[in-house]
């Protein structure tokens, strides 16, 4: 930047005080500018509460523009997703209660809510010359996709587990008939002799 500025007084200078639509002054300028403009580029903040993960930074290294240096983690919303087979889909609604069991908090079971359900997912189809590609299938029986379930904590971010981090296990059962019922008391009992079992391992 400094460079920048005295390219710029010196080509005022040799031009005088008549010489503001030179050419090269309108360059020195447009220079300075971008100069100020990859100085304020250097200084990131954060949209808002979080954690910085994965920097790959030391002193002096170059940056290259598109070129992740870290990873920013948002703390005010975080969630957990479950792939479910298609053949589970049937009674899940948004909105179904549903329990948590984190692996980083053993013993402790979360109450959570299911936020959505996806609407979609890509099957994994090439396109040659905008045809879709045959994919031939030597199993018996093809396997069943799963579709992204989202889960929410249904006392919001206030009582997420502080110990949990990006990509853990977690155990979900979503009561998709509600609480009140042999099938769901089943389902929340095995739940809670796993969290039992977890802290073994």
């Amino acid at each position: 930047m400094q460079s920048a500025q005295a390219n710029l007084r010196s080509a005022r200078a040799q031009l005088g005080p008549k010489g503001e639509d030179n050419p090269q002054v309108l360059a020195a300028e447009a220079q300075l500018a971008q100069t100020q403009y990859d100085l304020a580029s250097t200084r990131v903040t954060a949209p808002h509460f979080g954690v910085v993960t994965n920097v790959t930074l030391s002193d002096g290294q170059f940056i290259g523009a598109g070129k992740p240096a870290l990873t920013f983690i948002d703390a005010e919303a975080a969630w957990v997703t479950v792939d479910l087979r298609e053949n589970q889909l049937q009674n899940i609604e948004p909105g179904d209660p549903a329990r948590l069991l984190f692996d980083a908090v053993p013993g402790r079971i979360f109450e959570g809510r299911v936020q959505s359900v996806a609407w979609g997912i890509n099957p994994g189809r090439n396109v040659e010359g905008g045809l879709v590609v045959n994919q031939p299938n030597n199993r018996w029986f093809e396997p069943a996709r799963r579709i992204p379930v989202r889960i929410e904590l249904a006392q919001g971010m206030e009582s997420w587990p502080s110990k949990t981090r990006i990509g853990g296990k977690v155990n979900v059962v979503v009561l998709a008939s509600g609480t009140g019922n042999p099938t769901a008391w089943v389902a929340s009992a095995l739940q809670r002799l796993q969290s039992w079992f977890s802290f073994l391992h």
